[in-house]
């Protein structure tokens, strides 16, 4: 009879009498199911780490795979059996510690037999190696699972946005949202709509933190040693124990992250760190329903406010207030034009004054919410003293007759025509009356 220690074969008796599937062993130890296959089957070697996590998982002690049992009828009544016992006890003496000695003897820092995965992670820098070596740290490669695992934990605590929207669909939210008096609660706090954009017009995510934590894009060959070149860091990540690996980020300094997946936690340099918050989702598919409908105009405080989605991707927004300074006071009109599908947003703005007559501009919106700036396109003088519908807006500025040539013209009738002309078709004007004429207003620096 063939007495060589067989670990395959035990371990498939053992599974089956626990009635554990193959597939529910390979989850709990972070392996694929083919691997236990190719154990059982004895087409692969069961390294030691994992056969202590087997023992582990079942609760048997480590000489359930290593004791050999001798044969019922295998007698000792000759002295010839009696030789033959102790010759065949010290050849499976030999053969368990042969086979204990082939599982242990590979260094944890470089072992290309990786448990039997096809996939190594294997740390094989020199001074790396040294280094850990010198710690005293026997740490364990890592299986391909678990660095899947493990790159799919370290994405939850990256700090992004929670999807990349448009500039021009911001701005529209936040003009749908202005002087709406609509707020929503998030953990007890009020979020109104303008606040959703600042939220992301002032997102600044940690760089250091998010290319470290987003191992996806470090490490798309899925080694377990690599090179961060922006950094000038290495990068080693290896196995500490059940569920537990260190990830260190080599520069100047040591950076040292701590996981522990079955518990769900990260430490940075021993710090319990948090998964970043972001946007709930519920406050960004309401900031956003307001661009699916339109809404009627509202007169908020005095302050004539509209707002209204045209299609196509296309949203229009209106508001005007009374403006004072210490030299004059005057009306402001501003239209808002967002255009969702070329991602363009422009701002075009009259303001009245009853004594040096009015100003009519265009401007275009920088694409970068975080930039404030715009681009003036036109901005002329205009002689403008009347009650107009909307739906006139381009026949009046389009108009020569309404612009005071001056020196503080630019672009004048010409340039806001090509304007108008350039965006015929995409943005529509409601037929609603508006006050262009001067008023008198009180001025509190008078």
């Amino acid at each position: 009879m063939n007495n060589k220690v067989d670990l395959g074969e035990k371990l498939r008796l053992l599974r089956v009498q626990r009635k554990v599937s193959q597939e529910t062993l390979a989850e709990a130890i972070f392996v694929k199911n083919t691997t236990i296959s190719n154990w059982e089957k004895g087409s692969r070697q069961i390294h030691l780490k994992n056969l202590e996590e087997i023992c582990r998982y079942f609760q048997v002690p480590l000489s359930y795979f290593t004791v050999v049992t001798v044969p019922e009828k295998q007698t000792l009544s000759k002295p010839t059996d009696r030789k033959r016992l102790i010759a065949l006890t010290i050849t499976a003496s030999m053969v368990v510690t042969s086979a204990i000695l082939i599982l242990s003897n590979r260094t944890n820092l470089n072992n290309e037999a990786c448990y039997g995965e096809s996939t190594c992670y294997v740390i094989n820098d020199p001074s790396i190696v040294s280094e850990l070596q010198s710690r005293s740290i026997s740490g364990g490669l890592m299986t391909n699972v678990e660095m899947e695992k493990l790159v799919e934990f370290m994405l939850s605590y990256r700090e992004v946005l929670p999807e990349d929207y448009p500039a021009s669909l911001l701005r529209a939210g936040w003009a749908a949202h202005l002087n709406s008096g609509i707020s929503y609660f998030s953990d007890g706090q009020s979020v109104d709509g303008p606040n959703v954009f600042t939220y992301f017009a002032e997102f600044e995510p940690d760089v250091w933190w998010n290319t470290f934590t987003n191992l996806q894009t470090l490490n798309q060959d899925m080694l377990q040693v690599f090179q961060v070149e922006d950094f000038d860091a290495k990068i080693v990540i290896f196995k500490t124990g059940t569920n537990t690996f260190d990830y260190e980020v080599w520069t100047e300094t040591i950076d040292v992250f701590k996981i522990d997946l079955s518990l769900g936690r990260l430490y940075l340099n021993q710090t319990l760190m948090s998964v970043p918050e972001s946007l709930p989702e519920p406050i960004l598919n309401d900031y956003f329903a307001f661009l699916e409908t339109s809404r009627t105009w509202v007169d908020i405080n005095g302050e004539l406010f509209g707002f209204m989605a045209q299609g196509d991707g296309v949203y229009f927004a209106y508001n005007y207030a009374y403006k004072a300074t210490e030299t004059y006071n005057y009306k402001a009109h501003r239209y808002y034009f967002f255009d969702t599908v070329e991602d363009k947003s422009y701002h075009l703005e009259l303001t009245t004054n009853n004594s040096e007559g009015g100003f009519f501009s265009v401007y275009e919106l920088s694409q970068d919410i975080k930039d404030s700036s715009r681009t003036t396109i036109t901005s002329s003088r205009i002689n403008l003293n009347e009650v107009v519908s909307f739906q006139d807006l381009e026949l009046i500025f389009t108009n020569p007759d309404v612009y005071v040539s001056d020196v503080w013209t630019t672009g004048g009738a010409d340039t806001t025509a090509a304007f108008f002309e350039a965006h015929r078709g995409r943005f529509m004007y409601p037929n609603i009356p508006i006050d262009y004429s001067y008023a008198l207003i009180h001025n509190p620096f008078n």
